[in-house]
């Protein structure tokens, strides 16, 4: 599978089911070079997969920061239901968030993003 914005995917190792970039560039993480995955994507589900691969590279630093208030109400939902020590850290606002947030790939099921790192 091709997707121009990620070039030529590949199999992964390990998991038969994804497909894998090599590292690209991401303007919402000021340009950090991440690795995309397609999980379980069909060949039906191929213009979708590009349409939101497009959609997602689009968006920049700005767009980021206006998702903060949806991470933090995210990581408050997790932290009601934890300890803080199984949390590893603790945020107190939204103005906080991204510094905890760590990116290591985007995985793409059925054209949705669901991958990140928090703490």
């Amino acid at each position: 599978m091709i997707i121009p914005a990620l070039g030529n995917l590949r199999q992964h190792a390990d998991v038969p089911e994804w497909m894998t970039s090599d590292p690209v560039a991401v303007p919402y993480f000021d340009g950090l070079k991440l690795v995309f995955i397609l999980d379980s994507i069909k060949d039906s589900d191929e213009a979708d997969a590009v349409e939101a691969v497009i959609a997602f590279l689009k968006l920049g630093p700005e767009d980021r920061l206006l998702a903060g208030r949806y991470v933090f109400a995210n990581y408050l939902r997790i932290a009601g239901l934890v300890d803080e020590e199984d949390l590893g850290c603790s945020i107190g606002s939204v103005a906080e968030v991204w510094k905890h947030v760590q990116p290591t790939e985007f995985i793409f099921a059925n054209a949705v993003a669901h991958s990140l790192s928090t703490c």
